[in-house]
C-alpha cells in the first residue's frame, strides 16, 4: 500500500500477473472487476488500469461487453512477443545507459542484486515485482514511456 492508504496500479498488476503466471488464474478464466477489487483491496479504477496493462502485456484479454479474462497464448506467439519486446527493451536500455548518472547506476545495480537473490531463493513474485521496478526505472532514465 502507498503512504496515502491506496493500493497502486503497479502492485495490483504485479499481483494479478503473478497469479496468472503461477496458474492460480487459468487461461479463459473471467476476471470480474468487483471480485478483483475485493481480492486486492483496490478501487475499480485501479483494477481496470491493471487489467489494461496486463492486456497490453498479453496476459489478459478484454472483450467488449464481456469483461476481462486470462488470455491463452500459443508458444509461437509467446516467442514472437518476447523477441519483439527484447529488441525494444534493448533500445530503451541503451538510451538509459547513455543518460544514467552514478546514483541511478547504483540503484540499478542494487535492484539487479536483489533480483538475483529473489530468484536464487525461489521468490518469483518478489522477482517479478523487482523486475517491474527495474523496467520502470530504466524507462524513466531513458525518458521513455
Amino acid at each position: 500500500m502507498s503512504t496515502d492508504g491506496t493500493v497502486s496500479e503497479t502492485r495490483v498488476t504485479v499481483a494479478i500477473g503473478a497469479e496468472i503466471l503461477r496458474g492460480t488464474l487459468v487461461p479463459g478464466q473471467r476476471l470480474v472487476e468487483v471480485d478483483m477489487c475485493e481480492r486486492f483491496a483496490a478501487s475499480r479504477s485501479i483494477v481496470r488500469l491493471a487489467l489494461r496493462r496486463l492486456a497490453a502485456d498479453g496476459l489478459v484479454e478484454i472483450r467488449r461487453n464481456r469483461g476481462a479474462c486470462v488470455r491463452a497464448v500459443s508458444l509461437t506467439e509467446a516467442v514472437h512477443v518476447l523477441e519483439a519486446r527484447a529488441a525494444l527493451e534493448g533500445l530503451v536500455a541503451a538510451r538509459a545507459a547513455e543518460r544514467a548518472d552514478r546514483a541511478q547506476v547504483e540503484t540499478l545495480r542494487a535492484l539487479a542484486a536483489d533480483m538475483r537473490e529473489a530468484f536464487a531463493h525461489g521468490h518469483l513474485t518478489r522477482h517479478r515485482e523487482l523486475n517491474t521496478r527495474l523496467h520502470e526505472l530504466v524507462h524513466a532514465i531513458a525518458g521513455q514511456s
